[in-house]
């Protein structure tokens, strides 16, 4: 079950760029700007931007890896390739890169590379092993990845979900967890969760009766659930059976799964789906448990689901509004920029602000009110934002304006969309847990709710208000 890593390169050497710095014609200086790339810092991710002739440039591979690219740099020739490579030998031959980037923590210098046709790279902190994990092409989905103290000895480890299409229309699912002394250089040893140790647990942890048509589930002789199928009339089960397919959702402080249930009766020999097994997947250093063990429907499933998908959707809106009124409309950097250099000169304040879908104060409210239930909530945007006495956005003659001497006040949140739970406890109330990142802090679950009204899910507290006192 253990294969010990071997270290094959060191990206600090493979993927490092050039050092040395190219000689401008204008004055080259550090610049006091950041960028950002899709919401993400290049400052907060180690990068630097220096300023040539009034110019804001940013550094290529930080700006490439926060775009989840692969970059190279090869020496010899003294090129640098994002994606595809040119053999330096004979400038003719051009070809695919032997790996490429398929998941990445960024924020954790955490990188995987999928290898062809088979095995991966992971990347961490400029080292670099080998895993012979079942990854090939053509694969359906990216792998999960994630980095969290799974065993609770203060070390952190990589928690890898793969899913691999094996071209038969039967997926392989397969739970990689990393671990490591902490002590450089990194050599992991890869521990595998797949599904012949799952049904081997699944054996141990459940016991099933027949009856009548019935399925009668004891989990740990603890939790009984109970399912009637309603099968063609003269129909009886004759064997159940646990579905191959194992859906793991890796987060940084737990690992969820689900796999689902089936009954075997004559004429119908893949079985009959009836319902799902889910749980959590507890890893102790050595070996794999599961725990939190339940059983629900088809149809509950496929109604946790929407509700996950709702409760990931208001989660990204509240973010973007914390975002919008943080950070302002202001367009792209160069915008930005002309715009501040304008404020410095003359003292100009406000803006126009930069949006497609945001055009008035009154698009910025509309945005408010169909994400949260609470009217404090969205008072608390207005009253200190647009209704102040120096306002963050104002609207001129039909024109949003934004304040290029206001915002950035508080430090940016990255929720784990991947560890989103949702507990529906009445018709319409939901609690949501969620795992999210702050800087090098400790976080742990953060708690919050949504309420239905009028057939429409509302956000109760938003992400900032619930991860504060997390």
């Amino acid at each position: 079950m253990k294969k010990k890593f071997c270290k094959v390169l060191s990206l600090t050497v493979v993927m490092s760029l050039m050092t040395a710095v190219p000689a401008f014609a204008g004055e080259y200086q550090e610049s006091r700007f950041d960028a950002v790339i899709h919401g993400q810092s290049v400052k907060e991710h180690g990068g630097k931007t220096v300023e040539i002739d009034g110019q804001i440039y940013v550094p290529l591979r930080t700006t490439f890896e926060m775009l989840e690219k692969n970059v190279e740099y090869w020496k010899d020739s003294r090129r640098v390739f994002v994606n595809e490579a040119v053999e330096p030998s004979n400038s003719e031959f051009a070809f695919k890169q032997p790996y490429h980037l398929i998941a990445s923590i960024p924020q954790e210098r955490i990188f995987l590379y999928g290898l062809q046709p088979r095995g991966v790279v992971v990347s961490f902190d400029g080292d670099a092993s080998y895993i012979d994990a079942d990854y090939a092409t053509p694969q359906r989905i990216l792998p999960e990845i994630a980095y969290g103290d799974y065993t609770g000895d203060d070390i952190k480890e990589i928690a890898v979900s793969f899913n691999t299409d094996s071209g038969t229309g039967v997926d392989v699912d397969t739970l990689h967890i990393l671990t490591t002394d902490g002590k450089e250089p990194y050599v992991f040893e890869d521990h595998v969760f797949d599904h012949a140790v799952f049904q081997n647990l699944f054996d141990q942890e459940i016991q099933t009766e027949i009856k009548n048509n019935t399925i009668t589930y004891k989990i740990n002789e603890k939790k009984e659930r109970q399912f009637k199928l309603d099968l063609p009339e003269g129909k009886e089960i004759k064997a159940l059976q646990v579905g191959n397919l194992i859906d793991f959702d890796v987060a940084k402080s737990n690992i969820l799964f689900s796999v689902s249930l089936g009954a075997v009766y004559e004429g119908v020999p893949e079985g009959k789906v009836f319902g799902y097994l889910t749980g959590e997947i507890v890893f102790d250093g050595t070996q794999f448990s599961v725990r939190n063990l339940d059983m629900i429907s088809e149809e509950a499933a496929e109604m946790n689901t929407e509700l996950k998908a709702v409760a990931q959707e208001l989660l990204e809106r509240d973010l973007e509004i914390e975002f919008i009124f943080n950070a302002g409309l202001q367009g792209d950097s160069e915008y930005s920029y002309q715009c501040s250099l304008i404020w410095e000169e003359t003292g100009q304040k406000y803006f126009s602000a930069v949006s497609d879908t945001y055009k008035t104060v009154a698009d910025l409210e509309k945005l408010l009110r169909r994400t949260y239930s609470s009217e404090e909530r969205i008072q608390h945007f207005m009253q200190s934002d647009v209704y102040s006495e120096e306002p963050y956005f104002k609207e001129v003659d039909g024109q949003l304006y934004v304040n290029m001497n206001n915002g950035g006040k508080g430090m940016p949140i990255i929720v784990d969309f991947n560890s989103v739970q949702v507990n529906q406890i009445s018709p319409t109330k939901a609690d949501i847990t969620f795992d999210f990142d702050e800087f090098d802090y400790k976080t742990k679950l953060a708690k919050t709710s949504m309420t239905l009204m009028d057939g429409t899910w509302y956000l109760d507290q938003g992400v900032y208000e619930v991860a504060e006192i997390a």
